[in-house]
């Protein structure tokens, strides 16, 4: 999953487009998780500034499943 931020890059210009990503273990002591361990949260680039990098589509690279294995 956090490997994203260096995979997930525009086909043309090889920059990503994803700002920051973080997660880990869920250490709630609510006791609200309803069966989740862990939680990310990924930052996109704003949509003009990834504009502003090349004109960006989703059509330039094939689309992935993300499937996470934890």
């Amino acid at each position: 999953m956090l490997a994203l931020q260096k995979t997930c890059v525009h086909a043309s210009t090889q920059l990503s487009y994803i700002k920051s990503i973080s997660g880990g273990k869920d250490s709630s002591i609510e006791n609200l998780q309803a069966g989740l361990t862990h939680a990310f949260v990924v930052q996109f680039l704003a949509w003009r500034t990834a504009t502003t990098m090349s004109t960006m589509t989703l059509r330039t690279k094939p689309s992935k499943k993300l499937q996470l294995h934890l």
